[in-house]
């Protein structure tokens, strides 16, 4: 498969067998039966859109709401983000953390353990507005986040014009309420660009590292800014560079602090992402996955993650990952065998 040497993949870990051989190939099949059967959409749709049990009542606030790109899409109070030292604590941003393995979400809030081996930690958040950016520095330093993944391009909403909130080129320097960022390197691979950034503190006098990825090259759909029922098969290209993208994320963060994932509501492009990441680790654990648990979990710490829109972009995007992953499995062993000649 033409691209095998520019998209890095993971070793399975734990049981290796389950990723390997009859058992991929099998894997595959399956998940291509069922998009095209159309039962992956339909299991989708069966997963609730968000838990009933909880509220989202600080979101709703009268004088939160300018603070949210969409009055439908808040987070829930139990797993919202919340401003430190802040008049207004809040910002439309939830804290989501994904087991490998069942856990209900009481269990996992109450589980400080939750950056470690068996889990991943995630920061969903909208892309900011222009009375939020500073907010969004302010939970970025809090949060001690190292990497921040954006999903989506500010030149694309046809709601709410988006903001660029970080500086654009090398050398330049942005204050952003209590704190200023400056990039100090940046550099475009075919379908993402990455910036390296200066998070400096006014308040505590210090900086920090970190950096940002930004996706310019979204080619699944036209229409998630608007969240319009489009065809959302993706080529075979534009599924290759985004594959390529996640692993280079994955790659060049080993750090235990959350990823921190943007885009214009932060539950679609988000939502893939973040469930793309999560097979991974589970390929690396040598776990089963299952997309519609990683979905159910998801909606469990945001509501409407994943919405029905790009789920069969999520489901397209992993069959050809471990089509992907296949090829290159295969290609390593023939590579062993004619060594040993």
């Amino acid at each position: 498969m033409t691209g095998r040497k520019n998209l890095p993949l993971v070793s399975p870990g734990g049981d290796s067998s389950l990723y390997s051989g009859e058992s991929l190939f099998e894997k595959i099949s399956q998940l291509k039966n069922s998009i095209a059967s159309g039962n992956l959409l339909e299991a989708f749709k069966d997963i609730p859109q968000c838990n009933n049990v909880e509220t989202q009542s600080i979101g709703a606030l009268g004088n939160n709401s300018s603070r949210n790109r969409y009055s439908d899409i808040l987070p829930y109070d139990s797993t919202r983000v919340v401003l430190q030292n802040e008049m207004n604590d809040y910002i439309n941003a939830s804290h989501i953390r994904l087991a490998l393995t069942n856990q209900n979400l009481e269990d996992a809030i109450q589980d400080n353990q939750s950056t470690i081996d068996n889990k991943s930690w995630f920061i969903a958040a909208q892309n900011p507005l222009e009375d939020t950016t500073a907010n969004f520095w302010t939970m970025a330093w809090q949060q001690r986040v190292k990497t921040i993944v954006v999903m989506s391009n500010p030149s694309e909403s046809e709601n709410k014009t988006q903001v660029l909130f970080w500086p654009n080129e090398t050398g330049e320097c942005v204050k952003y309420g209590e704190h200023k960022v400056q990039t100090t390197c940046s550099h475009q691979l075919k379908s993402f660009h990455v910036f390296k950034l200066q998070l400096h503190s006014f308040l505590i006098g210090s900086s920090r590292n970190l950096t940002l990825l930004f996706y310019s090259d979204w080619k699944f759909d036209s229409a998630i800014a608007s969240r319009d029922s489009v065809d959302l098969e993706p080529t075979s290209s534009s599924t290759h560079e985004f594959i390529r993208f996640c692993n280079y994320v994955l790659i060049n963060n080993q750090d235990t602090s959350p990823f921190l994932v943007t885009c214009e509501d932060a539950i679609g492009r988000t939502g893939v992402f973040i469930a793309l990441v999560q097979v991974v680790k589970s390929i690396e654990k040598g776990k089963e996955f299952q997309l519609e648990r990683i979905v159910r979990q998801m909606r469990e710490w945001r509501p409407n993650m994943l919405h029905e829109q790009v789920c069969p972009a999520l489901g397209h995007i992993m069959s050809l990952w471990l089509s992907v992953h296949s090829s290159f499995c295969n290609h390593s062993k023939i590579e062993q065998g004619n060594n040993t000649d």
